[in-house]
């Protein structure tokens, strides 16, 4: 059997974990107060919860935390499941149209690696030696 301690903990941590659904930057008040009408509690009793302060937690207060965070994780866990999907398609999408560009890309590459195989080097004399910079300006003369 789990200690008093224990369940205060682990009701604290799953109090946190809800309330991190509610956005960034929310004050202690707003979170409570959140959480005290999503929990069906006062907002002392929600305070004190999220500060792990009650020594014994009500069994209503606990199934009704219990429930809350199973609904929050089966919500992220369908979230989760959109996002994957959503990112799956865009994947395919990309896919289709890099396999289409490659198949293009390829055939305009092959033909200027052939292009380029037909012109004949340039000799060496054409090639600039180390020239200086050129000079622009007020001081060029």
């Amino acid at each position: 059997m789990p200690s008093p301690e224990s369940v205060t903990h682990s009701a604290q941590s799953m109090a946190r974990t809800i309330s991190e659904t509610f956005g960034q930057g929310l004050g202690v008040k707003e979170t409570t107060h959140r959480l005290a009408r999503l929990l069906k509690l006062t907002e002392r009793q929600a305070k004190s919860l999220f500060y792990g302060e009650w020594e014994r937690i009500p069994a209503y207060v606990y199934l009704r935390l219990v429930e809350a965070y199973r609904s929050n994780l089966e919500r992220a866990a369908r979230q989760a499941e959109h996002k994957a999907a959503v990112y799956r398609a865009l994947s395919h999408e990309w896919d289709e149209l890099c396999a289409q560009d490659t198949c293009a890309c390829a055939s305009t590459a092959s033909d200027g690696e052939q292009n380029m195989r037909s012109v004949p080097p340039l000799p060496l004399s054409a090639l600039p030696t180390g020239s200086q910079p050129s000079r622009t300006g007020s001081n060029a003369a």
